[in-house]
Order: C-alpha cells, then sequence, then structure tokens
C-alpha cells in the first residue's frame, strides 16, 4: 500500500479536454428537473480537478403575455447543479444532494468584492451596481443591476419602441461552473487511468422557477425602499385623487420621483408590456391599491410607454381610476400620493408563470495533467504489484429531517456515521410548495427582516436559503453529552434586527472547519445556518459509534411562519483506495 499525495505530483504539460454530454448538448428546463452525464475515459490520464470544470451557453425563455426582466440567482450557474454523484463502475466515490444550497451559502459567506466579480465574470452571477443604487436607505442588493447584467440586454440597448421580449432582448450568457462542494474536483491531480473504464459524472439540473428571479428594485416584497417612488399624476407632483366612481378622474400617467437612480429611462427597473401596482412604501402588508375602471371594477394596469418628461421618468399605462365607491374600489379611501411606490404584478400575481431555460454546448472542461515519465511508470509499477494507492478528499454528505411549524420545542436524530467528521452545517429550509410565479417574485416566502430600512424583506430562495424563523436556541447532544455545554441563544436573530455573537462565533469555527471560508457575514439572516464544529485547526471526530441529535427550541412571543426541511450537511474526510483498477470509498 502507498499513500499517495496530489502534492507530490510534478507535472510538465497541460491541457483542456472538452467531454460533451451523453444525452446530447441541449437540455430545457421548465417546472421539472433534468439529468446530464458525463464519461471521463481513462485515456484522460491524469486531471487536475480544481482547474475542470463545467461549460455550458444558456438562456432564460418566457413567452408569458405579461412582462418583466428575469435573471438567473446572483449567485450564478453553480445554482442550476441540484443533485451531484460520481461513479466507477457502479461504485459512488461522491454524491452529495442539494449541492446547490452548497453553493448559495458558499456565495454568501465566503465573499468579497474581488470574489463576486470573479464569479459574475465566470458563472454568470450578478452584482450590486451603484448606478441602480438607492437613495432612501435601502440595503445593498445583487438582484438590482441594470447595466452590468449579464441576462439581458442594458435598457439603452433594448428597443424601447416595443414591449419587452424576453427571445430578443434577453441574452445567452457562456458560463464556466466549478464545483467546490467536491472533493475530487476541488483538490489536485487525480489518477483517472488506474481506473477502469474511468468516471461517471452524472448532475441534476435545478427546476426553473427555483432559481430564476425577478429584480429587486420591482417586486413588492423585497426592498420596497428600492422601489420607484412615485411622483404624482404630472410633473409638478399631484396626487391621484380618490373619488366616487361618476366624479373620478382618468388617469394614463404616473412620474417617478428623481430618487433610487430614477433619472433616466435607462435606470427604470420596468419594461413595456409589464402589468404594475401602486403600493404604500411603508405598508407592511403591502396591499396595493387597486386601480380600478370608471365602475370601480379592478383592472390590470399595463406599461405602454417609458420616457422622460420634464426632468422625471413617466410611465404611460392603460386609463385607470382611483375610484373609492366600487366593489373593487380602494379599500383605504385615501389619495394616491408620493407615500406610494410602485411594484410589478408580472409574476405574483399569475398562478402558474411559465419560465424555464435553455442549456446548449453541455459539455465537461477537463483539465489533463501530463506528469513525468518516471512518477507516471512508478505508480503504474506498484499498482501491477497489487498495491493500492489511497488519497483523502474532503467531501459532504447531505441527511434531511422535517419540522411543523406548530412544533415550538423539537429535536432529531442526524444519522451521520462518518469516520472523520470535521464539521455539521444545518440549514433549515422553508418546504413551503409554492407557485411559479411566488417563486420567481419573492411572494408570500419567508420574511427576513421587517423594519424601516427596507420595509419587508422576504427570501429570494424558498427552499435553498436557510430560514431563522423566531428559533430561540439550539444545542447539539454528541452521545447525550451537549455540545457546547450551555444552548446557543438566537434570540437577538429572532427579533429580525440583530445577530448574536455566540451563534455567530459557531457558524463561523464549523464553516471554516467544514472548508467555506466565512468571509463576510452580511447575509448571515437571509441565509441562516447552524453550525459544529468538530475539531480545531482542521481536526476531525469519529463519529461511528455515536449519537448525533440537535435539539431546537422556539420560545419566542410569535411562532414561526414556515414548516422546514432541515439539510444537514457533515463535511467530512473520506479515503479513496484504488487497487487492480477498481476503487473504494471509507466515509
Amino acid at each position: 500500500m502507498s499513500y499517495w499525495s496530489s502534492d507530490n505530483v510534478v507535472h510538465i504539460g497541460e491541457k483542456d479536454l472538452e467531454i460533451p454530454a451523453e444525452r446530447g448538448l441541449s437540455y430545457t428546463v421548465g417546472a421539472t428537473s433534468q439529468k446530464v452525464t458525463f464519461n471521463i475515459p481513462q485515456s484522460v490520464g491524469f486531471l487536475d480537478g480544481k482547474s475542470s470544470y463545467l461549460s455550458w451557453e444558456m438562456k432564460i425563455r418566457c413567452a408569458e403575455t405579461l412582462k418583466t426582466r428575469l435573471q438567473l440567482d446572483p449567485a450564478g450557474c453553480g445554482m442550476c447543479v441540484q443533485n451531484y454523484r460520481l461513479m466507477n463502475n457502479g461504485v459512488v466515490l461522491e454524491e452529495i444532494n442539494d449541492c446547490n444550497q452548497l453553493v448559495a451559502l458558499r456565495h454568501d459567506y465566503d465573499r468579497d468584492q474581488s470574489l463576486l466579480k470573479s464569479r459574475a465574470l465566470m458563472e454568470g452571477g450578478t452584482t450590486h451596481s451603484f448606478h441602480n443604487a438607492g437613495t432612501q436607505g435601502s440595503t445593498q442588493t445583487d438582484m438590482a443591476n441594470l447595466s452590468e447584467n449579464p441576462w439581458f440586454k442594458k435598457p439603452a440597448d433594448a428597443q424601447p419602441v416595443a414591449d419587452y421580449d424576453q427571445a430578443t432582448d434577453g441574452l445567452t450568457v457562456k458560463c464556466c461552473v466549478p464545483m467546490p462542494y467536491s472533493g475530487i474536483f476541488s483538490g489536485g491531480a487525480f489518477p483517472v487511468m488506474l481506473l477502469e473504464n474511468g468516471l461517471q459524472l452524472e448532475i441534476d439540473l435545478m427546476p426553473a422557477p427555483r432559481i430564476i428571479r425577478q429584480l429587486d428594485s420591482v417586486v413588492q416584497m423585497r426592498r420596497r425602499t428600492l422601489n420607484p417612488q412615485v411622483r404624482g399624476r404630472d410633473a409638478a407632483g399631484n396626487n391621484f385623487p380618490v373619488a366616487a366612481g361618476g366624479t373620478a378622474a382618468p388617469y394614463t400617467e404616473i412620474f417617478l420621483k428623481n430618487v433610487n437612480s430614477q433619472w433616466s429611462i435607462d435606470r427604470c427597473p420596468f419594461v413595456r408590456g409589464e402589468r404594475i401596482g401602486l403600493v404604500e412604501t411603508d405598508d407592511a402588508v403591502a396591499n396595493h391599491a387597486p386601480l380600478t375602471n370608471q365602475a370601480g371594477a379592478e383592472i390590470d394596469i399595463v406599461i405602454e410607454d417609458i420616457e422622460m418628461d420634464a426632468g422625471y421618468v413617466k410611465l404611460t399605462v392603460n386609463q385607470f381610476f382611483n375610484n373609492g365607491d366600487g366593489a373593487g374600489g380602494n379599500p383605504t379611501g385615501r389619495d394616491i400620493d408620493d407615500t406610494f411606490c410602485v411594484v410589478s404584478l408580472s409574476c405574483a400575481d399569475t398562478d402558474n408563470y411559465k419560465v424555464e431555460y435553455q442549456v446548449d454546448k453541455m459539455t465537461m472542461v477537463v483539465h489533463q495533467l501530463e506528469l513525468e515519465r518516471a512518477q507516471v511508470q512508478s505508480m503504474l509499477s506498484e499498482a501491477r504489484d497489487g498495491s493500492s494507492i489511497e488519497f483523502d478528499i474532503l467531501s459532504y454528505t447531505n441527511y434531511k429531517n422535517s419540522q411543523l411549524a406548530t412544533e415550538r420545542q423539537s429535536s432529531f436524530l442526524i444519522n451521520a456515521k462518518n469516520e472523520r467528521a470535521k464539521s455539521c452545517i444545518v440549514i433549515p429550509t422553508d418546504s413551503t410548495v409554492y407557485r411559479p410565479g411566488q417563486m420567481i417574485s419573492s411572494q408570500s416566502t419567508y420574511t427576513v427582516t421587517f423594519d424601516v430600512v427596507d420595509t419587508t424583506l422576504q427570501s429570494a430562495r424558498p427552499g435553498i436559503s436557510g430560514c431563522c424563523d423566531e428559533l430561540s436556541e439550539y444545542q447539539f447532544q454528541v452521545s447525550g453529552i451537549n455540545v457546547p455545554s450551555r444552548p446557543v441563544s438566537t434570540r437577538k436573530m429572532a427579533t429580525m434586527k440583530s445577530i448574536d455573537a455566540f451563534a455567530i462565533s459557531e457558524t463561523e469555527k464549523g464553516l471554516h472547519n467544514g472548508g467555506i471560508v466565512p468571509r463576510s457575514f452580511s447575509k448571515y439572516l437571509e441565509n441562516f445556518v447552524i453550525c459544529r464544529s468538530f475539531g480545531t485547526m482542521k481536526g476531525s471526530q469519529d463519529l461511528r459509534n455515536e449519537d448525533l441529535t440537535l435539539q431546537l427550541r422556539y420560545s419566542e412571543g410569535v411562532a414561526p411562519q414556515k414548516n422546514k426541511l432541515f439539510s444537514t450537511f457533515v463535511a467530512h474526510v473520506r479515503r479513496v483506495r484504488i487497487k487492480n483498477g477498481f476503487v473504494e470509498v471509507d466515509i
């Protein structure tokens, strides 16, 4: 037996090989996932996992009558990979379910300006842009970028005299997607030449509605202080007064304030053909004022034109009334004034908003290494003599548990039996079933924060990002021993306004020992996570004869909002043993 380390490899040449997907190069993904398979042949020899990646061209497609700008999740095309499996002759080397939750976690915590811009360039992600920044105190967002967004044309380049068309105004994005969650494809040299029939890689592509988003600057339940603000029915800023049906005046124009970067039409996030509504900016419930016909029946208000008038952005729409006495009249019975903002209703109020993405030229780019002949001959000689070659990789296993919102105190067993477990990363995701339009527009999803900064900030990643949801404290238990010795309080996080130092410290240790560098905690409330490190200084713990339990207490005055599905990723070191052309894996 020899313990082989990729650090000892001296390569003298390298090149990239493109391996096409087995069942065609093009895939259309709608409401259901699709499986893609790659066969990495034995003839590759040695591959450099860290420099290998998935590659494809992707375009968002939508044929709905009501228009809006759509983009992929800001974490990029890594979010498209839902499940990952790597095999050799039926032996599973690695299998990670919901691995895009790890992609989202890495994007939210392992982030700085350099990394964000690199991912935007390589993976089709998006970043914050000061050209579209809010000026009313809203928090920064990666989903309001109009000037540098790879998923659609800049407003100045789009056709302003026609309704927005996703087929022509949307762009095709070239994506190079690494797999940092994989031990094989995040490490160094790997000897594929020693494996009979090479490697088989399978990925499941994520359903489109779960990873495609509207802009934060148009939806009504995310950072409403960032939305375009109403100035009035004319450039002078006159209100839309509420009136009875017989005396109500018709309106066809909505002027926007010069706030939130709304100084020109190329900074307006709305498009022609988009259905809109008017909502009070600081209204917690966000009931949009029904815009009606003269009889008081609510009607759809659709943008017909966007232009500048007297220095203000003007939205020209179909005729509407602010009728206060009809059956569908304004329930507040008040004027629509400059305390209102404009929101998009194209997706939120559509029962089955159909969206999909097209993937073309699906390939696996393998970085092939050429080693010194003596080193290759030495390894082959050991393999022929019956010796085994062993090396370690850092991988993850996802264990799932569920919990109802009515359970205020609960505990569940994490069935982890890993020999060298490094950390436990628990993501409590929202398990509610949403309509496609709700997921795209963040309508009715988990409320992350509720304050004067963003008014209401709801989750844009239901079922992917973690939610605190009034959690008071948590504590792990390993074979009857509480770890840490006292419960970890999360009461300040449950208020949606602050964070707890003890919980932050535990999260930092757990993420770092689990292979995710925690450079930033700016997204901690948006992607809440519970962590426990099983060692210090990159140490590990044997869980084979241990019982691992997580205890949760929801004792706040407000009940939890959502049912949950807990994804528990146990980061561990697994040993891959190659002998006589076959592979064994110790987890």
